[in-house]
């Protein structure tokens, strides 16, 4: 008799790891336009939400393991996310293309540090980034954002003005020969 329960629950258990999982289809752009993700999947500084800009254009509020997909013109863009410090991207954007940023939060000296870091085919360990993305991005929630969008939640642009404060240090940086991150048109995400 426990040979034959031990027997069912094995049958049962290879039942449920043999089902594979439905596979995640990523958003896709709308005509002439291009798609970024801004994925935060590690939870260094969980209480810490880091601001996403595009330029001096505020985009939203990240939390720990979630992502914002931001949909927008191509060409060139300045992304930035803003903690304790900025981190800045130079992205050169095609239409109809996804682009990945990983938005990574460090220890910082009062507050959590950010960095943003494109997801890059050549990248030694792309391909398994590349799976480990597409499984977060089916497991959490993200929220999708629109170039020219009218926020009215509590979380509006309005509450965080930069008054070209962005762009302002992104130009000082590069006066300075300060090393800015690229994510460049090729650096699409390829499923």
């Amino acid at each position: 008799m426990k040979n034959n329960i031990l027997l069912l629950l094995l049958l049962c258990a290879g039942t449920l790891f043999a089902q594979e999982q439905e596979p995640v289809e990523l958003q896709t752009p709308s005509e002439n336009k291009s798609l970024v993700y801004f994925a935060r999947r590690s939870a260094v500084g969980p209480l810490i939400k880091f601001r996403i800009y595009d330029g001096d254009t505020y985009l939203g509020k990240l939390s720990a393991n979630r992502y914002i997909t931001y949909e927008c013109d191509p060409g060139l863009h300045v992304f930035v996310a803003k903690s304790e410090n900025s981190s800045f991207v130079e992205a050169e954007l095609e239409a109809g293309k996804v682009y990945v940023l990983d938005v990574v939060g460090k220890m910082g000296i009062a507050y959590a540090r950010v960095d943003m870091v494109p997801l890059e085919k050549s990248n030694k360990r792309y391909e398994k980034e590349k799976v480990r993305f597409i499984k977060f991005v089916g497991k959490k929630k993200g929220e999708l954002l629109s170039s020219g969008i009218d926020r009215d939640s509590e979380d509006a642009e309005a509450d965080h003005p930069q008054d070209g404060k962005n762009m302002t240090r992104y130009n000082e940086m590069k006066g300075k020969g300060k090393k800015i991150k690229a994510l460049t048109a090729d650096m699409y995400f390829e499923q």
